[in-house]
């Protein structure tokens, strides 16, 4: 991780002292990535899709959700825990005339 950090930084020319990846090491190795509709996103370990939708600023709004190919309930969200690879699509639903 410490090696692929120097090298995005490297890349930039951003300079990171040894303290600051020995830091955000922990904190790297606390996430997963998955898919966000078709986009990597980094979210804590142990997510379920309730707490991403509340990352998201999604709580209080009704949405669609897929994982992995198959569309869920609402009443499954909270008990869904996230994968690290997972692929989620998330689509907020409008109402219009």
């Amino acid at each position: 991780m410490a090696r692929m950090m120097r090298h995005l930084c490297a890349e930039r020319s951003i300079d990171i002292p040894d303290v600051c990846i020995a830091i955000c090491q922990p904190l790297m190795e606390d996430q997963i990535t998955i898919q966000l509709n078709g986009r990597p996103h980094r979210t804590a370990h142990g997510a379920t899709v309730t707490s991403l939708l509340s990352e998201l600023g999604f709580a209080a709004q009704p949405v669609l959700v897929e994982r992995n190919g198959t569309a869920l309930f609402p009443r499954d969200f909270e008990g869904t825990l996230l994968n690290d690879g997972d692929a989620l699509e998330v689509i907020r639903i409008v109402a219009g005339g």
